[in-house]
C-alpha cells in the first residue's frame, strides 16, 4: 500500500487494445483515493489482447515470465497505473525485452520493442513529484521464457531501474480490473497452514520425462496392491507457464503398480490400452463387474476393462445408448459396481451452456447388461451455466451417493477481466443417481487464475468422507478435507504438501489401504525435482487432529 495522496482531480484514459481497434476508457481519479503499489491489469489468452483472462498485478518494471509465472506459449498482458516523476525536466526511458513490449507515459507511446529488436529509448518531460498515467503492454507471440526490463535516466546520469516506489494504481483501477490481493511468496507464513504427519514416495520419476494427471486415468486397489494410471511424456523446461510437457515428443498413458501399499512402484505400458495405435471403439460384448480382478478405465467417449488387475485390457468400448454424440462426452474414470452385470458410471458431456472456456456437465448413467448398453439417469448439477466435471463418487448408505465435482464459473464483463472461480463442490443422490441435490462448496482450488483441479473422494472405515485436491495458487501443493456428516459440512483444510514449485500439479487419485491409511497419488513438481513426476503421500486419517510436521511408517 502506498497510502493516500492529495492530487487534483483529473481524468485518466486507460487504453484497452482489443485486436482491430483501441477503446479509450475514461475514469476519474479523486484526490484522496487510496492507491496500491505496482501496476494493475490483466493477462489474455491470445497474443494480441483479444480474449481477456484474469487480473494480474506487477510490482516493478523488471519481469521474467517462466514456467511458474507465465501463461503458456502465446499470451499477452497489459497494466495501468501511475508513475511518479523523479525530477523536473526530461526523463529518458530505456526498455529491453525478448518479446514485444510497449510503454506509454501520460498518453504518449515512448517505447515499442518489436520482436527481436532488443532495446529502445524514449524521452518525456515531467514535473518532479507529479503522478502520470502509465500503460504497459506485453505480447508473447512465441513460447519459452519471456522478459522485459525498463530503466530511466536524467541530466546525463547513468540509467537505473525504475524504482518500485514510483509505481502505483488507484482504487478505481483496482475495481475495474477486479483486483484481489494475493499471498506474497516472499513473506508468506507457512505456519498458518494446518499440516499432519505424512510419508512421501515416488510412483514415477525419470529425468527429462513428464508424468501427469492421474485423475484423468484412474486408481484401483486390491488389498495392498495399488494400480494408478498417468500420462507420460517428455519434460519441457521452457514451457513458459503452460503444461511442462513437450508436444512434439511421444506421449502415452501408462500404469504404475505397487505391491507394498504405495512405497515402491513399477511402471508398465500394457498393450490394447488408451491411445494405442489402431484401436477403434466397438460394442462391448459384456463385462463381469463383480470379477475380483476388475479394473475399468473411462476415457471420454470410450471405456476399457481388465479382469487381471490391469495387466491386460479389452476395449475400447463405446457407451452405447446414451443420448449424446461421442464427441460431446468428456468423461474420466468414476464408477461403482452394483452387481455382476450392473454398474453406475459418472460421466460428463459438453452442453454449450456453461459460462467458462469449458462446457462440461456431470451426469449419472447405469448399465444392467454388463456394459452392452447404458441408460442416462440424471444430471448431477442443476446450474447449467457452471462447469461440472470429473466427479468422484462413493456410497454412504443404501441408494445414497455422495459425489465431489470440479466446478468452474466465469462472470464476464465487457472489456475487462472476468471474475473466475474454481472450486470443489459436493452433491448427493438418495435414489441411486436419478436425482441430485447440491450440498455446497467443499474448497477452492486456486484464486481464479488457473483452471482449477479435480477432487478425489474416499469413504473411511469410520464413515467419514475425505477429499483431496491440488491447490494451484501459492503456496502450491496438495490439500485434503474431511466430513463427518456425509458432505454437508467439511472440516479444516489440511496441507499434505506445500513444496510445489509451480501450479502444474495435482489431479489426485486416492485409495484406502486395509490398515486404514490413505494413499494419495498426484502429479507434482518441486525445486529439487523440477520435472513433473507422480508423487505418493501415505498418511493416517486418524492424525487429522494433530499438527506434526513429519511421520514415517
Amino acid at each position: 500500500m502506498v497510502g493516500r495522496n492529495a492530487y487534483p482531480r483529473r481524468k485518466v484514459g486507460v487504453l484497452l487494445m482489443t485486436g482491430a481497434y483501441v477503446l479509450l476508457l475514461v475514469t476519474v481519479v479523486r484526490g484522496a483515493e487510496e492507491r496500491h503499489a505496482g501496476l494493475v491489469g490483466a493477462w489474455y489468452h491470445g497474443d494480441d489482447l483479444t480474449r481477456v483472462g484474469t487480473c494480474m498485478r506487477i510490482m516493478d518494471l523488471e519481469q521474467i515470465w517462466d514456467a511458474n509465472r507465465g501463461r503458456g506459449n502465446n499470451w499477452s498482458a497489459q497494466w495501468v497505473g501511475f508513475i511518479t516523476a523523479p525530477v523536473d525536466g526530461l526523463v529518458t526511458f530505456c526498455a529491453e525485452s525478448n518479446k514485444e513490449f510497449i510503454l506509454a507515459v501520460n498518453g504518449q507511446t515512448l517505447l515499442h520493442v518489436a520482436r527481436d529488436v532488443g532495446q529502445v529509448r524514449g524521452s518525456v518531460s515531467l514535473v518532479k513529484g507529479e503522478k502520470y498515467p502509465v500503460h504497459v503492454t506485453y505480447l508473447q507471440h512465441v513460447g519459452g521464457t519471456g522478459r522485459f526490463n525498463v530503466t530511466w535516466s536524467w541530466a546525463g546520469q547513468p540509467s537505473v531501474a525504475v524504482s518500485p516506489e514510483a509505481l502505483c494504481f488507484s482504487a478505481s483501477q483496482a475495481k475495474f480490473w477486479n483486483y484481489v490481493e494475493k499471498p506474497s511468496p516472499d513473506d508468506f507464513d507457512f505456519t498458518t497452514l494446518r499440516t499432519i504427519p505424512v510419508a512421501n514416495y515416488f510412483a514415477y520419476r525419470e529425468a527429462g520425462r513428464f508424468g501427469g494427471w492421474p485423475a484423468n486415468n484412474g486408481a484401483w486397489i486390491w488389498d495392498n496392491e495399488i494400480l494408478v494410471g498417468f500420462h507420460r511424456g517428455y519434460h519441457d523446461p521452457h514451457a513458459g507457464g503452460g503444461h511442462a510437457i513437450l508436444s512434439g515428443r511421444p506421449q502415452a498413458n501408462v500404469l504404475a503398480r505397487s505391491l507394498d501399499g504405495g512405497k515402491t512402484w513399477t511402471v508398465k505400458d500394457p498393450e490394447n490400452f488408451v491411445e494405442d495405435d489402431g484401436l477403434e471403439k466397438t460394442d462391448c460384448p459384456g463385462v463381469n463387474f463383480a470379477h475380483p480382478g476388475l479394473a475399468m478405465r473411462v476415457d471420454g467417449d470410450q471405456f476399457f476393462v481388465s479382469s487381471d488387475r490391469g495387466k491386460h485390457w479389452r476395449g475400447p468400448y463405446r457407451f452405447k445408448g446414451l443420448p449424446f454424440d461421442d464427441d460431446d462426452l468428456t468423461s474420466r474414470t468414476d464408477y461403482l459396481v452394483q452387481g455382476p452385470r450392473k454398474c453406475l458410471v459418472f460421466l460428463s458431456a459438453e452442453t454449450g451452456l456453461v459460462e467458462s472456456n469449458y462446457q462440461d456437465r456431470c451426469f449419472c448413467a447405469r448399465t444392467t447388461d454388463g456394459g452392452r448398453s447404458f441408460t442416462f439417469l440424471g444430471w448431477m448439477t442443476h446450474d447449467t451455466e457452471v462447469r461440472s466435471v470429473m466427479p468422484s463418487t462413493v456410497y454412504v448408505g443404501d441408494r445414497h451417493l455422495i459425489s465431489a465435482m470440479r466446478r468452474k464459473h466465469e462472470q464476464r464483463f465487457e472489456g475487462r477481466p472476468s471474475i473466475t472461480r474454481n472450486w470443489i463442490e459436493a452433491a448427493e443422490s438418495r435414489d441411486d443417481g436419478k436425482t441430485w441435490r447440491n450440498l455446497g462448496k467443499v474448497a477452492d482450488t486456486d484464486l481464479g487464475e488457473r483452471n482449477g483441479n479435480p477432487p478425489a473422494l474416499v469413504r473411511l472405515s469410520d464413515g467419514r468422507l475425505c477429499v483431496a485436491y491440488g491447490y494451484r495458487a501459492f503456496p502450491f501443493g496438495i490439500r485434503v478435507k474431511a466430513s463427518d456428516d456425509n458432505g454437508r459440512t467439511w472440516g479444516e483444510e489440511i496441507a499434505l504438501r506445500t513444496d510445489g514449485a509451480t501450479w502444474d500439479l495435482g489431479y489426485p487419485r486416492m485409495v484406502v489401504r486395509p490398515d486404514g491409511k490413505i494413499v494419495t497419488m498426484y502429479y507434482y513438481t518441486t525445486k529439487g525435482v523440477p520435472a513433473q513426476h507422480i508423487g505418493v503421500t501415505v498418511w493416517d486419517p486418524g492424525a487429522l487432529g494433530q499438527n506434526t510436521k513429519r511421520w514415517e511408517e
